[in-house]
């Protein structure tokens, strides 16, 4: 009996030692300080998931490894801390810590720690997004990942950090589906002065200004809210905007920019923001039924009835002339902006359900929709301090709803 036990302890023992062995051999640090992650389509390491990180999102990391390596590295929480670990998100490990401080308040990092590869972004679309970029060019990288073998320079890095996050820009440009989520920021009602129908919105990074006006064209009033405090701290006196269409905040000359619309799209009306002075028209050589502004470029978008794109300068002198492509049969609204894009809010029609940003690059080429879950008339969209915007008109003369939009994306592999 004592042999027998001592023999099965023995195999059991030899057992353990080959496979220890095994995952050594697949998985090791060089003299160079490079290293195998998977060797021999095997490799010993886990993927340890934060718990703020969906698990769905590093089993796709895994299924990622198995196509393109051989090799599934198991998903593990982060209560595991193994030697050769490949971490997502953010985590309590100090390797995470090290990671986030090079990205700052917008980004993402893939760094190598050791023999620990570290994947992290300042939340979770940004770790998302990092995860992608770490499937392109890692694993889709032939310099790193051939023949069934993985191997990195002990001293890989790729960063990303940025002072203006322009996530949803950043997202299209990656080039991976997303959606938006919509949150109730706040309401302008416009009912003491009777300008109940929400028209165009726009910032100035300190302030929401809402362009409301009467049921009928011709009467409109600028609502000024701090952007914080989300109270009331100024309004124009009533002027004519005719339809209202639109609005823009101009950072170059500091102002506050409605645009008419329908019979009068060649008319601008400029407020001082300050004050919300109303300024003498200004008139423009095309039509605008949507206008934008992007600080970054110090440039114009204009656009009327869906169908064109105009970039103009600071004086409204046309730079470029576009003609729509995408067809939409969504009911065209405002437009909005970053320095990468520019959007087009367009509202349910023929019995759909959600709104669409039909977005364009400044170089007038459609890139795609991006839906948002919202049955309500979008009106006008914008981005500012780090966030984009779309202003609802809820119907029944209630006045603006303005909408914070985030952006929702979890990394998925797909081959």
């Amino acid at each position: 009996m004592k042999n027998s036990l001592f023999h099965k302890m023995l195999a059991a023992s030899l057992l353990l030692a080959g496979i220890l062995c095994s995952c050594e051999k697949s998985s090791k640090v060089n003299d160079d300080g490079s290293i195998d992650i998977v060797r021999n389509g095997k490799t010993a390491y886990s993927i340890v998931c934060s718990q703020e990180t969906s698990r769905s999102i590093c089993d796709n990391l895994s299924e990622a490894f198995k196509d393109l390596t051989g090799a599934a590295p198991k998903v593990a929480d982060e209560s595991r801390n193994g030697k050769f670990e490949i971490i997502v998100g953010e985590t309590g490990r100090t390797e995470t810590a090290a990671a986030l401080a090079k990205v700052g308040e917008n980004g993402y990092a893939i760094t190598i720690d050791g023999s620990k590869i570290v994947i992290v972004g300042s939340n979770v679309v940004w770790t998302s997004l990092a995860l992608k970029e770490f499937e392109k060019r890692v694993l889709h990288n032939p310099l790193f990942c051939k023949d069934s073998k993985l191997t990195l320079p002990g001293d890989y890095s790729y960063i990303q950090s940025y002072t203006d996050p322009q996530l949803i820009a950043r997202l299209v440009e990656c080039g991976v589906e997303f959606t938006l989520n919509p949150t109730l920021v706040l309401n302008c009602p416009g009912e003491e002065e009777g300008m109940v129908v929400a028209q165009g919105a726009a910032s100035d990074g300190k302030h929401f200004y809402f362009l409301n006006r009467s049921p009928e064209d011709g009467q409109s009033v600028v609502y000024k809210y701090d952007m914080s405090s989300l109270s009331l701290v100024g309004k124009s006196k009533v002027f004519n905007a005719g339809h209202a269409n639109d609005a823009t905040f101009d950072f170059g000359k500091n102002r506050f920019i409605a645009a008419h619309g329908h019979s009068e799209g060649k008319i601008l009306t400029p407020l001082v923001p300050e004050t919300l002075e109303v300024l003498p028209n200004i008139d423009i050589t095309v039509g605008s039924g949507a206008i934008a502004y992007s600080k970054g470029r110090s440039q114009f978008a204009i656009s009327q009835g869906g169908k064109t794109l105009y970039v103009a300068d600071n004086d409204f002198n046309v730079l470029s002339s576009y003609t729509r492509t995408d067809n939409s049969i969504y009911l065209a609204q405002g437009m909005g902006c970053d320095d990468m894009y520019v959007y087009f809010p367009m509202s349910p029609y023929n019995g759909t359900t959600d709104n669409v940003l039909v977005t364009y690059d400044w170089a007038g080429n459609y890139i795609m929709d991006i839906h948002i879950p919202m049955s309500l008339e979008s009106e006008s969209m914008f981005y500012s301090a780090g966030t984009y915007y779309v202003n609802f008109y809820p119907g029944s003369r209630k006045g603006a709803a303005l909408y914070r939009v985030d952006p929702v994306y979890n990394y998925t592999y797909s081959k």
